[in-house]
């Protein structure tokens, strides 16, 4: 009985994010920033991420579109610091997206030998990735970065 309350409970988070964006989208003369903005909200809730955002492919560089729960410090940083897209590799959970092209998790980026971006993870605050691509007629497009604070797999 509990199993099934804990599915219900999850299909109605799911469902009432679902009419959040789509009431965003309605609501909005399609700003896509506000459409962006509250899909990464309700990601970050539904997963129960501390924090997310949007990595877009832009002029040859992964930038951030949309962020949720970062401190500004950690906006300026990457602002600051694009990652060109031939740089990408793998030690960042972006980089891994765009070699494999599927969900990465990053259980531990303090522990994991590859991950060589301690300074982003330093200024967003987290020890926990999972990143998903977004793609566009079989292209990458962006990446969907999820983390948390702590040490704890999604």
């Amino acid at each position: 009985m509990e199993t099934r309350t804990q599915q219900l409970d999850e299909a109605l988070q799911q469902q009432t994010a679902t009419a959040d964006v789509l009431k965003v989208i309605s609501r909005s003369t399609f700003d896509l920033q506000v459409v962006l903005d509250t899909l990464v909200e309700s990601a970050v809730r539904l997963s129960r991420a501390d924090k997310g955002g949007i990595v877009q492919l832009l002029d040859g560089e992964f930038r951030y579109v949309s962020t949720h729960g970062y401190p500004p410090s950690f906006r300026a940083y990457v602002e600051a610091n694009p990652v060109p897209a031939l740089a990408a590799g793998r030690g960042s959970a972006v980089g891994r997206v765009v070699e494999e092209r599927r969900i990465v998790q990053i259980e531990d980026v303090i522990t994991d030998p590859e991950y060589r971006v301690a300074l982003i993870a330093e200024a967003g605050g987290f020890r926990t990735v999972l990143a998903a691509p977004l793609m566009r007629e079989g292209d990458l497009v962006g990446v969907f970065v999820m983390t948390r604070v702590e040490q704890h797999p999604f």
